[in-house]
C-alpha cells in the first residue's frame, strides 16, 4: 500500500478550507433554499480545524524529522493561532467579510506549511546532488 502523504491531504483541507471561508458569506444567501445549513455551523467548524490540526501535527512532526527546517512548523502555527484566536472571539465570524478574509488567511498560510513541507521533505529524501 502506497504511503498516504498527509502535506497533499493537509493541502487538500486547507484549500477546502480557505473556499469555504470565502464562499460562505455568498452561502448565507442561498441557506433558506438548501439543506446545506451545516456548512454554517459552529459544530462543523470546530470539527474541521481538528481534523485539520491532526493531520498538519502528524505531517510537520515528520516533516521536521526529515528535514530539519522550521518554517512549515511556524506557518502552521501562526495559522491554527489564528483560526482559534479569531473562532474563540466575538468579534469576528464569517458572517463579516472581514472575519471571512481572516478565516480564509489563517487557510493559506496551513496551506503554504504543508506545501513548504512536502517540497523541503522531496529534497531531503532525494539521492541527487543539488
Amino acid at each position: 500500500m502506497k504511503k498516504i502523504n498527509l502535506d497533499k491531504v493537509g493541502m487538500t483541507a486547507s484549500a477546502i478550507c480557505g473556499i469555504h471561508c470565502i464562499a460562505l458569506p455568498f452561502v448565507f444567501i442561498i441557506i433558506p433554499y438548501a439543506s446545506i445549513a451545516f456548512l454554517e455551523g459552529s459544530l462543523f467548524e470546530w470539527g474541521f480545524i481538528l481534523f485539520s490540526l491532526i493531520i498538519a501535527s502528524f505531517a510537520m512532526i515528520q516533516g521536521f524529522l526529515a528535514h530539519k527546517k522550521w518554517l512549515p512548523l511556524i506557518l502552521a502555527s501562526i495559522g491554527f493561532f489564528i483560526f482559534i484566536s479569531t473562532k474563540t472571539s466575538d468579534g469576528h465570524s464569517h458572517e463579516t467579510f472581514s472575519g471571512s478574509l481572516i478565516f480564509a488567511l489563517a487557510g493559506a498560510l496551513i496551506c503554504c506549511a504543508h506545501f513548504f513541507n512536502h517540497k523541503f521533505s522531496k529534497l531531503a529524501n532525494c539521492n541527487c546532488s543539488h
